[in-house]
This record gives C-alpha cells, structure tokens and sequence, in this order.
C-alpha cells in the first residue's frame, strides 16, 4: 500500500468544512436523532444543512479553538445526538479525542448518540482505547470507501470513517462500509 500526500496546502486552524455528501453517507446508514447538534458546525453548517435536508432537527455551534465546547455547559435534551467534524488538534489527535471524550460525557444521561468524523486508523491508538475497546457505548464505525474530497476535485491523503457511540448499545461494535457518493 503507498500512502501518498495531500496536493492541497494545509489549512490555518485546519478547517475542513465536511462536504455534504459525507455527512449523506452517515445518516443513510445510521439511524440518529430525532436531533442532531454540531458543536463544531463552522461558518458553513454544512452537517447541519444536511441534517435539516434530510428531515431531522438539527442545530450547530461555530467554534474558534474548540475550547467552547469542551468548557461550555450544554443542557442537551434528551436523546440529541452530537454528529461532529471534531478538530484534530496536534498530530496525535488530542483534541479530537477530548471532544469524543466531551461528547459522551454531555450525551450520558439522556441516552444520545454521538458519531465522530476521524482518520480511520483513530481507533487502533493504545492511550484510546477508553472511548473504543473499552467503553460500552462504542458501537463501531462507517468506513468511507471513497477519501473524502475537501476541496474540488482534490481527494485527501487520509480514509476516513465516522465513529458511532450509542449509549443503548449491548452488541459488540460493528465495521460498516460505504461509499461516498459525489
């Protein structure tokens, strides 16, 4: 297998706007809501849009560092699910996994689900084992088989998956596929 670059230059603040049919992918295979909150919906909603598109309500936070969401005291309904494009942080992904870590910690007690949009290999990580092999809710992942395309016509050098935690899960997690339909 050959790992090639990305022929984009990096973004500051590393915002990806998560392209629609990304989110499309998800939410035709997997049965969230009846809500659905984006803490990290940037200035383009985009998962929200596609939510809302797809007749589910939904509503989205845009954030700057990702500090809001991990400090913020959210008073989620019951039931809401968090659907995020988390920030990555440094290279070992620590922001994402504080936002997965937040993320299960707000939807506890109001038995939501949460679906992380992460490199496909987020999960094989020893020090994360906490929010995956060990932790009850994770009940697996999508596979996209197509890499997603962050900007036009240019594909990026990572697979990528969503990540899906349900907090009424008793079953061993489960790998799913998809394609990515563009």
């Amino acid at each position: 297998m050959t790992i090639r670059g990305a022929d984009y230059k990096r973004r500051k603040n590393d915002n990806y706007p998560t392209p629609p049919e990304v989110t499309e992918a998800l939410l035709k295979n997997v049965t969230l809501g009846p809500t659905i909150f984006d803490p990290a919906c940037g200035k383009q909603n985009r998962i929200v849009a596609v939510a809302r598109h797809m007749g589910l309500r939904a509503y989205g936070k845009d954030i700057v560092t990702g500090q809001d969401f991990l400090t913020h005291d959210y008073q989620l309904s019951s039931k809401v699910s968090i659907v995020t494009n988390p920030p990555y942080g440094d290279r070992r992904g620590t922001l994402a996994l504080k936002f997965i870590e937040r993320a299960l910690e707000l939807t506890d007690e109001h038995d939501g689900k949460v679906a992380m949009l992460l490199p496909i290999d987020f999960d094989s990580g020893k020090t994360r084992q906490h929010v995956f092999k060990d932790h009850h809710a994770f009940a697996g992942k999508l596979v996209l088989l197509d890499r997603i395309k962050w900007f036009k016509n240019r594909a990026g050098s990572t697979n990528h998956a969503w990540y899906i935690w349900n907090w009424k899960n008793a079953d061993p997690p489960i790998i799913r596929y998809t394609r990515v339909e563009t």
